[in-house]
């Protein structure tokens, strides 16, 4: 993948969220600042980080 910025190639790197076990994939230029998630990994950390803030949410409640 060519970045849209500067056209340097983009780098793949596989981003650690606190609180998710998934990762996220991100496409980084090598060159210059940019950097743009992949749409499938990014979305299933935010259903992973959503499905434990309510399941701590109702732990609460039942406490």
């Amino acid at each position: 993948m060519k970045c849209p910025q500067c056209d340097a190639e983009l780098r793949k790197v596989a981003v650690a969220v606190h609180g998710a076990t998934q990762k996220a994939v991100s496409y980084q230029c090598t060159s210059c600042d940019y950097f743009e998630f992949e749409p499938q990994s990014s979305q299933k950390v935010l259903a992973e980080l959503r499905e434990m803030r309510d399941s701590a949410f109702i732990l609460i409640i039942m406490l």
